[in-house]
């Protein structure tokens, strides 16, 4: 089972509203394969959002609290707080460009 950042069911409704917008005529049956491949590149896109908005002292506070394995999302709300990171305005910019790729056709979308 693929881990992701971003919660299951919201990737799977996005890429399902990509490739319905892609491909109008198709059944959602048909690009299955598709679907799955676009959930975790889609995640991809948002993670790599995200580190590329820390700083590097950020970064490495971030992955300290990764290494200790703490699972509680408190934890991680006040890191994001603390530092004045708006989880949802990244989250939906990367998702938009990963959007706007993915309809223009490029190869890695």
């Amino acid at each position: 089972m693929e881990s992701y950042l971003v919660d299951e069911a919201v990737l799977g409704q996005f890429a399902d509203a990509l490739i319905k917008e892609k491909y109008p005529n198709d059944p959602a049956e048909t690009h299955a394969d598709l679907k799955k491949t676009l959930m975790v590149k889609a995640d991809h896109q948002i993670l790599k959002t995200l580190i590329g908005n820390l700083t590097a002292e950020q970064g490495a506070e971030l992955e300290k609290l990764l290494d200790e394995n703490d699972t509680d999302p408190a934890v991680f709300d006040a890191f994001f707080e603390k530092h004045g990171i708006n989880l949802q305005e990244i989250f939906k910019d990367a998702m938009l460009k990963f959007k706007d790729d993915f309809l223009k056709g490029d190869k890695n979308a």
